[in-house]
């Protein structure tokens, strides 16, 4: 054998963004390469209007940040707060107390 061992390069398949409004209901879902803060906001900026960005106020998502904020803030300018989303503060619960990898339905 010459060279190398081949080996294949990784290839993730794209994560999904998905945007809801306050009533749950989904307003833009677009692929992103990964969940850093610059493919996040060029997302959401890609996805939806102007208009639509001047709307929001506040941002839950799974991974709140500093960097997410300073990027959102510069495409949404009413947004004044980004927080934990409430399924993802129930699973860092769960996984705290019981060690457990995350949210599991009980079976019945």
């Amino acid at each position: 054998m010459l060279g190398k061992p081949y080996k294949p390069k990784m290839h993730h398949p794209p994560k999904v963004l998905t945007v809801r409004g306050k009533t749950g209901a989904v307003v833009c879902a677009a692929a992103i390469q990964s969940e850093a803060a610059e493919h996040v906001a060029a997302a959401l900026e890609t996805a939806t209007s102007a208009e639509e960005r001047a709307q929001i106020v506040h941002v839950a998502c799974d991974d709140p940040s500093g960097e997410l904020f300073r990027r959102l803030k510069v495409s949404c300018a009413s947004l004044q707060s980004i927080s934990l989303d409430a399924c993802h503060l129930v699973m860092k619960y769960e996984s705290a107390q019981w060690r457990s990898a995350g949210c599991v339905a009980p079976a019945v």
